[in-house]
C-alpha cells in the first residue's frame, strides 16, 4: 500500500478532466472545526489484477475477502482519480436559499448547469453491487475505507455518452475515477461482451478498473437513483464545489440501463436539501465562515442507500431483503 505522501509526489502536477485538480491533499486549515484527526493517512492503491491471488473458504468468507481486496486496493496512477473532501449537511430549503446567495459572491454557478434555464440539471446514477448488497452494508456500517460502483448519465439522448465511475472513500478522504462509454455500448460493455476503446489510456484504465471490481464483487444493477443538482463552482489550483440536491427519486431495475423518465419511478419524501461541499487543497476561510454563520451540522447521507432502504420500504423484499432494517 502507497503512502500518501508517496501519492502526492505521483499526482503533484497532474489533472483529471472531469473532476479536481489532483494536487494533492493536505489538512485544512487548524480554524475549521469540520475536520479533525490525521487527514493525510495512507491512501488506498487501485489493485492491479494479474496481482491478485486466490481466495479460499466458504462463499461467504470469499465474498468477504474480494471486498476486503478492493478496499485495500493499491497504487492510483496519474489523471485517474478525482481526489477531494466531501462534506454533507441536511438543510431546510429557506437555509438553502440563503445559503445560495451566500456562495454567490465566492463561486459562479457550474459550466453545465448555466445551460439550464433554472440553473439544475438532473442525474440519473445505476448502481451496481453484490447478491448480499455488501457495498450498502458496508456504508450503513460506517466502514472507513469503503466504494461504490455506479454508471451516470445526465439526459436520455443515446448520441450522449454514460460515465463509469468508482466513488472510493478512504477515511475522510474521496477517490473518483470515471470513463466515458457511448450510451449503445452500455450492456455489451458492463457484461464483459465486448472489449471497449476509450477516449484514452487514464479513462480506459478507469473503465478497466470497474469492470474488474464488478467482477471481484460479483456485481449486478440494484436500482435506479434520480436527483436535481444546483452546482457552484469555483476555478483554479484550489477548487471548491458547493452543490444542492433536490427531487431524490429511485427506480427498480434488474438490467443495464440509466434512464431519466420513463415508469417507475418512486419519489422519496425527504424534507430537506442535501447541502454537499467538496474541496481539495483548502479549506477557504469563507466556507468556515458560511457553517458557522448558518448553524451547520454535518450529516451522513448517502442516496443510493436511502434509496434502498425506501426501495424495501416500499414492499420490494424480493430485491432488497430483511438485512437492512
Amino acid at each position: 500500500m502507497a503512502l500518501f505522501k508517496d501519492i502526492l509526489k505521483k499526482n503533484k502536477q497532474t489533472t483529471h478532466r472531469h473532476g479536481f485538480v489532483n494536487l494533492g491533499l493536505r489538512k485544512p486549515d487548524p480554524g475549521s472545526a469540520e475536520l479533525t484527526g490525521d487527514e493525510t493517512s495512507s491512501l488506498p492503491a487501485i489493485l492491479n489484477p494479474s496481482e491478485t491471488s486466490p481466495v479460499s473458504g466458504t462463499a461467504a468468507s470469499q465474498q468477504k475477502q474480494r471486498l476486503e481486496t478492493v478496499s485495500r486496493s493499491s497504487r492510483p496512477k496519474q489523471d485517474l482519480l478525482s481526489c477531494r473532501y466531501e462534506l454533507k449537511y441536511r438543510i431546510t430549503e429557506g437555509k438553502a436559499r440563503a445559503i445560495k446567495a451566500y456562495v454567490q459572491n465566492f463561486l459562479p454557478m457550474d459550466r453545465y448547469a448555466v445551460l439550464h434555464p433554472e440553473g439544475q440539471y438532473p442525474i440519473s446514477s445505476l448502481y451496481l453491487d453484490s447478491g448480499n448488497l455488501d457495498l450498502c452494508k458496508e456504508t450503513l456500517s460506517g466502514k472507513a475505507n469503503r466504494f461504490k460502483l455506479r454508471i451516470r448519465a445526465y439526459d436520455d439522448n443515446p448520441e450522449n455518452p454514460v460515465f463509469f465511475e468508482i466513488k472510493r472513500r478512504v477515511d475522510k478522504v474521496i477517490l473518483k475515477s470515471r470513463a466515458r462509454v457511448e450510451r449503445p455500448h452500455l450492456a455489451s460493455v458492463l457484461n464483459g461482451s465486448m472489449r471497449y476503446q476509450a477516449d484514452c489510456p487514464a479513462e480506459q484504465e478507469a473503465l478497466d478498473q470497474f469492470l474488474y471490481y464488478k467482477q471481484v464483487i460479483l456485481g449486478r444493477p440494484v436500482v435506479l437513483v434520480r436527483y436535481q443538482r444546483e452546482p457552484f463552482e469555483g476555478q483554479g489550483d484550489h477548487r471548491v464545489r458547493v452543490t444542492f440536491d433536490r427531487q431524490l427519486c429511485y427506480k427498480k431495475v434488474t438490467a443495464a440501463e440509466v434512464v431519466m423518465n420513463g415508469h417507475g419511478w418512486h419519489r422519496i419524501p425527504i424534507p430537506f436539501v442535501i447541502l454537499e461541499i467538496k474541496f481539495t487543497n483548502n479549506y477557504p476561510a469563507w466556507l468556515r465562515r458560511m457553517v458557522h454563520v448558518f448553524n451547520l451540522n454535518r450529516s451522513s447521507m448517502s442516496k443510493y442507500v436511502t434509496s434502498v432502504k425506501e426501495s424495501k420500504q416500499a414492499g420490494l423484499q424480493t430485491v432488497f431483503p430483511y438485512y437492512l432494517e
